[in-house]
């Protein structure tokens, strides 16, 4: 702008008004104008900050704004920033890079506190809301039967509340309402046979029946064979496979013995074709080389009746511990998930509408002496649940796009010393999936030896 300025000149004769133009308003505008821009280190108008410099990574961005997380520079504190506020992506909301413990949940994620440890002694452990309060109660198998405990959140122990007598050395357990009363039972396997204990209710307490089978009873699964019916009890003992018949009062009748293979390492109760009877898939290894074994599938009638089905060979998998079942992959066919002793890794064999072939296995870089099949992360898959026996680990497979540790990608947790049995339940009431496993005093596969007990892990809610 140029501004008109009037100077009064005096001379001799008079004084008279000189009319000029003095620029230096307008050089002094145009002057101010052109200076000012982001990283001059003034703050203008529009500026949230100026530093003076046109660096990301301190208190102010090269536009002049604020950093803040998601912003996309990387601002002081941060570790990442991808510009957008979504977990489980390269970055997380609150600019930290993906893990458990960052104070962000992606999504599928699921995360574990320290394990914490006892010396109970447990040879096998089963996790069931025994009295109907939302809560998981631990079954641990002892020398003598079953020790039934529930976890204090105030003392973070576990609390003893009723113990049953039978069978000795108990080592398999199956969790079920045999007498139809609502209430939650189970039958406790080991050297001195079957004995299956009914719950009495509040306050929680169990008398027991049995034993139903005098000899050593290694596994167990129970399911209703007879469609419509109260469960009956599957169990194995060394090459030898029998079913029990329940009648309802909590006695149970053994059935003709059938072979299920050279030496049994699991058994497990699923609709393998889908008709909706109850069948059963034993996993066994053979005397002579431990290493190599089968599945053999035996299809039930829907009447309590079973006749030979399939048998499928275990190879690649070698040595294997436990077998379990569960639709992994959503098409409405459980699959068969196999824990391996030797292969060091778990196998999943596919159903296609009954007929199993091996898919493929997860390497988890020790022994896989336990495995179960559970929603771990609560996002409605199944994902998988093995413990590492010789390194005193405990191993999640997480489940994506219907195969679990993709790629071989899964978590691992110390979880106490030579995991033996895992199970999976809500054992403090906050709604998430804790894990408990008996720890062997296993002198030979573990490293380091340890005394035994169990362990749990209580989950992030």
């Amino acid at each position: 702008m140029r501004t008109l300025v009037w100077t009064l000149t005096c001379l001799l004769v008079g004084c008279e008004l000189v009319a000029g133009i003095d620029d230096r308003a307008e050089m002094s505008s145009s002057s101010g104008s052109s200076s000012a821009r982001c990283g001059d280190g003034i703050v203008d108008a529009g500026e949230a900050c100026d530093d003076g410099n046109n660096e990301g990574s301190d208190a102010c961005n090269p536009d002049c704004t604020e950093p803040r997380c998601g912003d996309g520079d990387l601002g002081v504190g941060e570790v990442c920033d991808d510009g957008n506020d979504v977990n489980g992506d390269a970055c997380d909301e609150n600019c930290t890079l993906p893990a458990c413990g960052n104070g962000a949940v992606a999504p599928g994620e699921r995360c574990y506190h320290e394990a914490l440890s006892f010396p109970f002694f447990a040879t096998t452990v089963e996790l069931a809301d025994l009295d109907g309060d939302g809560t998981a109660e631990l079954l641990a198998g002892s020398p003598n039967g079953v020790d039934v405990y529930r976890y204090s959140t105030s003392e973070n122990t576990f609390i003893p509340i009723t113990s049953t007598t039978g069978p000795v050395g108990s080592i398999t357990l199956a969790v079920r309402d045999f007498d139809g009363d609502g209430l939650l039972d189970f039958a406790a396997g080991g050297a001195g046979g079957l004995y299956v204990h009914r719950n009495a209710g509040t306050p929680l307490s169990f008398t027991t029946t049995g034993p139903f089978n005098q000899e050593y009873v290694g596994f167990a699964a129970a399911a209703p064979l007879r469609t419509g019916e109260l469960p009956d009890i599957a169990i194995l003992n060394g090459l030898h496979f029998e079913v029990l018949r329940n009648d309802g009062r909590m006695q149970f009748t053994p059935g003709p013995e059938m072979i299920a293979g050279e030496d049994a390492y699991g058994v497990v109760a699923t609709d393998v074709d889908g008709d909706g009877d109850q069948d059963l898939a034993v996993v066994h290894a053979f005397l002579a080389d431990k290493q190599q074994g089968n599945i053999v599938v035996f299809e039930g009638d829907g009447r309590g009746g079973l006749t030979l089905g399939d048998t499928i060979s275990l190879l690649p998998l070698l040595g294997p511990n436990t077998i379990d079942a569960g639709d992994l992959d959503g098409d409405g066919d459980p699959e068969l998930v196999i824990a391996n002793h030797d292969s060091h890794d778990v196998g999943v064999f596919d159903n296609d509408g009954g007929t199993f072939s091996f898919d493929y296995s997860v390497g988890i870089g020790g022994i896989s002496h336990c495995g179960v099949v559970r929603d771990i992360d609560g996002d409605g898959d199944l994902d998988v649940v093995a413990g590492i026996r010789d390194y005193g680990l405990v191993a999640i497979l997480y489940n994506d796009a219907g195969r679990v540790g993709s790629g071989d990608d899964f978590d691992t947790y110390p979880i106490g010393h030579c995991p033996r049995t895992v199970a999976v339940g809500d054992v403090n009431g906050d709604g998430a999936p804790d894990i408990v496993a008996s720890n062997a005093p296993d002198t030979f596969f573990c490293n380091p030896p340890g005394m035994g007990g169990l362990s749990v892990l209580l989950a992030d809610p």
